[in-house]
């Protein structure tokens, strides 16, 4: 159930992050006073690559709506419906979601947080601490994954000697 719940605010923040590319004319109209874009604007005090529209954080956020969205969202399914592709799809979707993760704290890093608001809770809590669940958490779930993957391995290895 914890995994279906991250997989859904996951889902939701790449959506919420791809903002510049869904709606850049309403982003920067600051008499729109939509609360998605209000929470978006305050995303960017502490990082302002986002409404900068920095082109590295642009093609990240682009793709991870591209192929993150649709994979969280499909993830979701196959948990709730016990599919057999299900650890498939949790690879596919963890090992994209650790290293864009890293592109993103390594771009930054880069250019000596020139773009990231200093200010300790902002950076600590918001900028590492939160993008920081986008490592700890898809690389439990490749664990849990490689697990099942070996397991079943070993299980079908143990068949076929038996078979011999």
């Amino acid at each position: 159930m914890w995994t279906q719940i991250w997989l859904l605010a996951s889902a939701a923040a790449h959506l919420h992050g791809s903002l510049p590319w869904i709606a850049a004319d309403a982003l920067n109209d600051p008499t729109n006073q939509n609360q998605v874009l209000v929470a978006y604007r305050e995303w960017c005090l502490t990082d302002r690559r986002y409404c900068a529209q920095d082109p590295c954080v642009m093609t990240f956020q682009g793709l991870t709506a591209l192929y993150g969205v649709p994979l969280c969202l499909l993830l979701i399914i196959a948990i709730q419906f016990r599919f057999w592709w299900r650890h498939i799809v949790q690879v596919i979707l963890c090992i994209p979601q650790i290293y864009g993760t890293l592109i993103y704290f390594g771009s930054a890093y880069v250019k000596k947080f020139d773009k990231i608001n200093a200010d300790p809770v902002k950076f600590w809590g918001l900028f590492f601490g939160l993008n920081f669940l986008w490592v700890l958490i898809p690389s439990l779930m490749l664990i849990q994954s490689f697990g099942v993957i070996a397991k079943a391995l070993k299980a079908q290895q143990g068949g076929k000697k038996k078979n011999q």
